[in-house]
């Protein structure tokens, strides 16, 4: 049985990328407020949905440092749940790291570099 959800969670700590399956969102966000419950201020957050039918196809992307703003839009936003299965939380040590990758993630897209 394939699941609902997935997080693909990037700590800090570890190169390696975890993916976590849920059946439900409400799991999903759980294990988010979980996973962030220690609320650090030396982290900056990356936060992404990705479309069921396309992997390459992100949706907003959020940077914060944060944790408790990364938990209130996924509990809040619940258009966010209903339009993406797969959410990308992945930390990073600066605001200049999360945004090149942030850079990365929109380079398909036309207004990704001044013309």
């Amino acid at each position: 049985m394939e699941a609902n959800y997935t997080l693909h969670y990037g700590s800090i700590s570890d190169i390696n990328v975890i993916q976590f399956d849920f059946d439900t969102y409400d799991e999903l966000i759980e294990f988010v407020k979980e996973l962030i419950n220690n609320v650090r201020n030396d982290i900056v957050y990356l936060m992404v949905g990705t479309m069921p039918e396309d992997d390459c196809t992100f949706e907003e992307i959020i940077v914060s440092q944060d944790a408790n703003y990364i938990k209130t839009l996924l509990q809040c936003d619940l258009s966010y749940a209903s339009d993406c299965n797969r959410i990308h939380l992945h930390e990073y040590e600066s605001y200049q790291a999360a945004y090149e990758v942030a850079l990365m993630m929109r380079e398909n897209n036309v207004l990704c570099y001044d013309r």
